[in-house]
């Protein structure tokens, strides 16, 4: 946002943040659904997926198409992208001819080495350059592809032969359809993936045997299987791909802990429906869930959502704090791993954010966190210190001093944004925002209710729709638990109006996703589940990339 400095939409969509031949479930295992597809993938790999039909349901439809145009201005698996047009040049082919060749049936793809690469190439560089695709295609387009490899180089690995095209920048492999089945398998990587394209040949020579080489499933039946089941409960059942991978990785754009006290790393499944005007996904972690967290508010989430911009519920309120002319927000719900740490008591509560307003020069955000009852004027006090707090890290000179006292009262001030911040008076919200805060009760609860917006705008009435929101849900009287730990409900193209610096990224984010709604709750056999929809605008059914029509 403006006030948070340099922040990129991505980086907030992200943060708010995921094969080969099937065979039958183990007897007496869980029923774990599509999951079943990745039984023969190693234990070992980083992160797998599974695909049906990629060609024409992902990389060659028209969302696909401009999703593709999106990575690719991004900089984004921008070597994959290119490994279409050199194998097409191998195989002297349109690109859009060769990806239907391959991509038409059943594709997994594979990872690893990701704990090697990612500091010095970042996730999406790692997964760009440390993967192999393992290819299910008819046996008459492998005699097409090996007329055009015979006169390539090769090595032998593992009895089978692995060709290198492209002056050596892909390895690829043919495994021929086993007696009594109508696939053979392909088997592609870069050069920076060969080792393990090699790998996944040795573990198809031992893919019967699960003593040593277990499957990526292994040990997490019981969450798959109600993945798999919660999936198939939605409206529709079906499914594009599905997705599995060690959730660490993504510690660096998700702010979670590597691993618990005990070194065990955690594990993120996901089940994704690819639509021409939405993307739908379900996914589940055993990453743990602290069990003294409350619900989120999802009532009043729900009461005021579809008047806002961007609106999150969260079971926790973020750790809060102000470097330099940046706001910071730390959403966590997982069990504390920093535990000297001691949080301000009145954002130990469940929270509500919400972004509201017509245009830049109106936008408001309000948070509205909530406590148990305390004694009269407590809480009042309490957030009096911690606006006081806050405001002096930007400008201890313009600190409040209101000590809590008139407790029904709403605080409202006008802070100056000091010289020297590197900051233009259009940068929201402005050199002059209005800030304003109050305390108010409900039967259980106290609510601290702070909003900050532009210049001369006065944001009494962003606070006053959430306590009226809040006093009327109250009236209805307690609601049953839902479970529901984080919400999170954006429109980026009205977002991007108080970004600051938006790129070229943001900027397609907006022509691409016109909603993008988040919600996780508390699993059964798992500590986490969640579903998430990405509703795509008018504009990505209108892609600019592709040489040849689908």
């Amino acid at each position: 946002m403006r006030f948070l400095r340099r922040t990129n939409l991505a980086r907030v969509i992200a943060a708010l943040p995921f094969a080969a031949i099937t065979t039958s479930a183990l007897a007496g295992s869980p029923n774990i659904g599509p999951f079943e597809s990745m039984i023969t993938i190693p234990e070992r790999v980083d992160a797998a997926a599974v695909f049906h039909n990629p060609a024409d349901s992902i990389l060659l439809s028209p969302v696909g198409r401009s999703m593709r145009s999106l990575l690719a201005l991004g900089g984004v698996f921008t070597q994959t992208e290119e490994a279409w047009g050199a194998l097409a040049r191998t195989f002297n082919e349109p690109i859009d001819s060769t990806i239907r060749g391959l991509l038409s049936d059943q594709v997994a793809v594979v990872w690893d080495g990701i704990d090697h690469d990612q500091r010095a190439k970042g996730i999406t560089g790692t997964f760009d350059s440390n993967w192999t695709l393992i290819c299910k295609v008819d046996p008459d387009y492998v005699k097409q592809i090996s007329r055009s490899l015979k006169p390539v180089k090769r090595e032998i690995v593992h009895k089978r032969a692995v060709f290198a095209i492209e002056q050596g920048r892909y390895a690829i492999t043919i495994l021929e359809a086993p007696k009594g089945e109508h696939k053979a398998t392909v088997l592609l990587a870069p050069r920076s993936g060969t080792d393990l394209l090699k790998a996944v040949l040795a573990h198809a020579d031992t893919a019967g045997n699960h003593g040593e080489n277990r499957p990526i499933t292994a040990g997490h039946e019981p969450m798959l299987a109600e993945l798999g089941a919660y999936h198939e409960s939605l409206r529709d059942g079906t499914w594009s791909f599905i997705f599995m991978s060690r959730l660490d990785m993504f510690n660096s754009i998700l702010a979670i802990p590597e691993s618990d006290e005990n070194g065990q790393t955690h594990t993120l499944a996901a089940v994704f429906k690819l639509d021409p005007d939405m993307l739908r996904c379900t996914f589940a972690t055993d990453m743990p869930v602290d069990d003294q967290l409350p619900d989120a508010p999802i009532e009043l989430f729900d009461a005021i959502a579809q008047e806002s911009v961007f609106t999150v519920a969260s079971a926790r309120a973020p750790r809060m704090s102000v470097t330099g002319n940046s706001f910071h927000l730390d959403l966590t719900v997982s069990p504390d791993q920093t535990p000297d740490v001691v949080s301000d008591p009145i954002f130990n509560g469940p929270a509500l954010f919400t972004l509201s307003g017509d245009d830049n020069e109106s936008m408001g955000l309000t948070a509205c966190f909530s406590n148990d009852r305390r004694e009269p004027s407590q809480t009042a006090r309490l957030s009096d210190e911690t606006m006081r707090a806050m405001v002096s890290a930007l400008d201890a000179s313009q600190s409040p001093d209101f000590r809590g006292r008139f407790p029904a009262a709403l605080r409202q001030i006008k802070l100056h944004i000091p010289p020297g911040r590197d900051r233009s008076p259009n940068d929201w919200p402005g050199m002059s925002p209005s800030l304003a805060w109050k305390t108010a009760t409900t039967s259980e609860h106290d609510l601290t209710i702070a909003s900050l917006a532009p210049n001369s705008q006065i944001p009494i009435a962003h606070i006053r729709r959430i306590e009226e929101a809040a006093r009327a849900l109250d009236a209805l009287g307690a609601q049953p638990r839902s479970g529901v730990l984080l919400r999170v409900s954006m429109d980026p193209a009205r977002t991007l109006q108080i970004m600051d610096d938006p790129n070229i990224m943001d900027i397609a984010i907006t022509k691409i996703i016109r909603r993008f709604d988040l919600g996780i709750r508390r699993g059964i056999d798992t500590p986490m589940r969640g579903r998430l929809e990405i509703q795509f605008a008018e504009s990505a059914s209108s892609p600019k990339l592709g040489n040849d029509a689908p």
